[in-house]
């Protein structure tokens, strides 16, 4: 028995009815494919059925012909083409109906489908589009403009925006119409404000609108638009400054029938409408090159990044209300300052240059400031786009307030100073004397049954904070002129969070797992980037450049990745030219740390172990031992006693390398909780450093050697955030001060404080015999 064709089933059984056809519609809608349409006698009695569906005096029946008409349109253009004058005769008297919104949506759809899927025929669009589509638009603009509801009006503004420039010259005599119509949208509403779909989508509209003008005159009336569009703005922004004192290009609003209440929120929804639809404008495409205003665009996004509450008043009387409410839109106009500075940048690129030292100046000065993770995430994403933009600022002070700026929101990766604290003192517990207290004993895994310790991204605004943070450190590190100290920091921390991260467990970092991921990859593929200044320092971090080409799949790195395989290939100095690499551009020790570095580093709340143990050395001087200072070559060799889990399989190859120098463990903010953190600075790029050193010195054997007073190695520099005086959080332990190995098994030896305890009595008379 032959199987019967996919139509013919499907006109059996799911569209015998129109009922069973609303019923397996959208099982139906899945099952059709370009291959039911081949030429057959199915193919008549398919087209049949859906127009005695569309001639339904059933809404349901209706709404299932149109969206079968819809999918046949898709898959089968040929029959589109044919039956198209009988599906237009009945969906477009539709829209002017009191049809059911399903209907009204299915019939816009169709007749989307059918006007702008054949651009191609000239006879189809001859016979069918040019006499149709005027009053499919006119259509359009009614159902946009009337009472419907915004699911309709959404479809109708979108429809429109599509079909514009595919028929400027058909919408020219409807330019002024469409302009009423989208304007209506984006004047302004109150109380309450215009919904932000229908916004986007009047914005989407009106940034199309110059197609109208035809080929010479677009640009024109792009021009216009724009010019306009800026003037509402700026009386938009100057609605709501009357308390403050105005720049020159602001105009104060007239004083007539002036209420607060209702002015404020209406020009914070006409300035919201303004920056949508300069953003839609600057990336609308356009037939002929247009002139942009640069210059008036970047000084009404410095005039919205310079509000701010310390702002001085206005000579005379103020009126409290009035400077309450112009206060508090404040945080919505350094959002939208953020938006549209982000699409300017994204837009213009390099037109931006000549004013990049004002607007880096002006985002520096308020990532300074202590600002909430939702206003401090706009400043970070605008500074982002300018940095990509244009990535060379030529101000050393700018680009230095930028990265001090930067840092704290990276650092919240790192312990906290009090958890180092706690690490120190029970590394200093075991080196007691057999007459102190007890050993209190730290077993691996603990933190996994603490039920105080907090997740650091607490919400969606924080981790995308976060990952914007490193964006913003990656792009500052690129500039020539960013002072060595600042460098030397940015690596640091960089470097820190790149060991440490693998040892918080994900769950700490954030709700969502793969936010761990996410930030774990792009702190490598920024400490690659460092590491391949030259060919030199990529050949000692040739298992940072591994690690970093085995990522899952994913191609993001392939430019990076074919970049760091070539130097290695091809490298541009001889080996020999320079074994070393610059001691200033890294500093591994605290001796090479300098005094600009050492306050800024401070400044930033960071401080070292050493300083984090002199705050616990007034309790443990009647009963700490001092630990012998160890000898350089067992401190190259040794593992870092800060560890106390291994990172994953796949940074293994790295972080061995990189602990043979030094560890680091810096730290977060007050505020945030982070899982134990043990960092390094870059000892790959030292590497040639050590080999010397081996070289002059006998060989390592395979386990570390007892260190000695011979010679004596400088104390690796291990940073740890100083949070406030609120009380702090508990975040798992690790251990941040070196700790002695045993000569043969390389391991820390057990205390012996358990022989100082008293032997326990034995009752004889208990025993069994003495029973009988």
């Amino acid at each position: 028995m032959e199987s019967l064709h996919p139509l013919k089933s499907l006109l059996q059984l799911q569209l015998a009815s129109d009922s069973s056809a609303v019923l397996h519609l959208p099982y139906v809608v899945e099952t059709l494919s370009a291959e039911h349409f081949a030429p057959s006698q199915h193919t008549q009695k398919w087209c049949t059925r859906i127009n005695s569906l569309i001639h339904s005096r059933d809404a349901g029946a209706r709404w299932s012909g149109l969206c079968l008409a819809l999918q046949t349109s898709v898959h089968a253009k040929s029959l589109m083409m044919e039956y198209a004058p009988s599906w237009i005769g009945v969906a477009l008297p539709l829209l002017s109906k009191n049809e059911p919104v399903p209907d009204l949506k299915a019939a816009i759809r169709l007749l989307r489908q059918i006007f702008s899927s054949v651009i191609e025929v000239a006879e189809f669009q001859r016979q069918i589009c040019l006499p149709n589509v005027p009053k499919f638009s006119a259509a359009l603009m009614s159902l946009a403009a009337g009472n419907s509801e915004q699911d309709a009006k959404l479809l109708a503004l979108n429809t429109l925006t599509h079909l514009i420039p595919l028929f400027p010259t058909l919408h020219r005599s409807l330019h002024q119409q469409l302009s009423s119509v989208v304007l209506r949208y984006l004047n302004g509403s109150t109380p309450r404000p215009t919904p932000a779909q229908l916004v986007d989508a009047a914005s989407r509209l009106y940034s199309v609108l110059h197609f109208t003008g035809g080929k010479v005159g677009a640009a024109n009336v792009w021009r216009k638009s724009l010019d306009d569009t800026l003037g509402f703005a700026w009386n938009a922004l100057s609605g709501m400054r009357r308390t403050f004192q105005l720049s020159r290009e602001q105009t104060a609003p007239p004083l007539a029938g002036y209420d607060p209440v209702v002015s404020v929120p209406l020009n914070l929804d006409r300035l919201r409408a303004s920056v949508r639809i300069l953003c839609d404008l600057l990336s609308a495409p356009t037939s002929r090159p247009v002139t942009v205003p640069v210059g008036p665009l970047v000084q009404l996004s410095l005039a919205m990044l310079r509000c701010t509450p310390e702002e001085k008043s206005v000579e005379g009387h103020v009126d409290p209300s009035t400077r309450a409410m112009e206060l508090a839109v404040i945080p919505s106009i350094w959002s939208l300052s953020c938006e549209f500075l982000e699409c300017l940048a994204q837009s213009i690129h390099q037109h931006v240059v000549p004013y990049l030292p004002q607007l880096a100046s002006h985002l520096a000065y308020h990532l300074e400031q202590p600002r909430t993770p939702s206003d401090r995430l706009g400043f970070m994403q605008a500074t982002r786009a300018l940095l990509a933009a244009c990535p060379f600022l030529h101000d050393s002070t700018t680009a230095s307030r930028l990265a001090r700026a930067v840092v704290p929101s990276l650092a919240v990766l790192l312990s906290t100073k009090s958890q180092g604290q706690q690490d120190v003192g029970i590394a200093i517990s075991k080196t007691k004397s057999r007459k102190g207290k007890k050993r209190a004993r730290g077993y691996e895994g603990d933190e996994v049954f603490s039920i105080t310790a907090d997740v650091i991204c607490t919400g969606k605004a924080d981790g995308e904070l976060l990952l914007a943070s490193i964006d913003v450190i990656r792009l500052v590190l690129r500039n020539s002129q960013l002072p060595p100290a600042v460098h030397s920091l940015l690596h640091r921390v960089l470097l820190a969070v790149y060991v440490s991260l693998p040892q918080v467990q994900p769950a700490l970092v954030s709700s969502d797992l793969a936010l761990h991921g996410i930030v774990y990859e792009k702190v490598r593929m920024a400490c690659v980037e460092q590491a391949s200044g030259t060919s030199n320092v990529l050949s000692k971090s040739l298992g940072l450049v591994i690690s970093n080409m085995s990522c899952d799949g994913r191609d993001m790195n392939a430019v990076g990745i074919l970049s760091d395989v070539d130097l290695l290939l091809h490298p541009r100095v001889p080996p020999l030219v320079r074994s070393l690499p610059h001691v200033e551009m890294l500093s591994l020790f605290r001796e090479e740390e300098g005094d600009e570095e050492m306050g800024m580093r401070k400044a930033l709340g960071l401080a070292t172990s050493d300083e984090t143990l002199s705050l616990l050395q007034p309790n443990i001087q009647d009963h700490a031992t001092p630990p012998d200072p160890p000898t350089r070559d067992s401190a190259v060799q040794e593992q870092p006693p800060t560890l106390i889990r291994q990172p994953p399989q796949s940074a293994s190859v790295v972080t061995n390398k990189a602990q043979s120098i030094a560890s680091y463990s810096m730290t977060a903010s007050a505020h945030t909780v982070p899982a134990a953190s043990t960092t390094h600075i870059s000892a790959l790029a030292h590497q040639q450093e050590i080999d010397a050193l081996h070289a002059q010195g006998p060989p390592l054997s395979s386990h570390p050697t007892p260190p000695t007073e011979t010679t004596p190695t400088p104390a690796p520099f291990t940073s740890v955030i100083q949070p406030p005086i609120a009380g702090p959080s508990i975040a798992p332990s690790t251990a941040v001060v070196p700790e002695p190995r045993s000569q043969t098994q390389g391991v820390v030896p057990m205390a012996e404080d358990d022989e100082d305890e008293p032997m326990p009595a034995i009752n004889v008379d208990s025993d069994s015999d003495g029973d009988s």
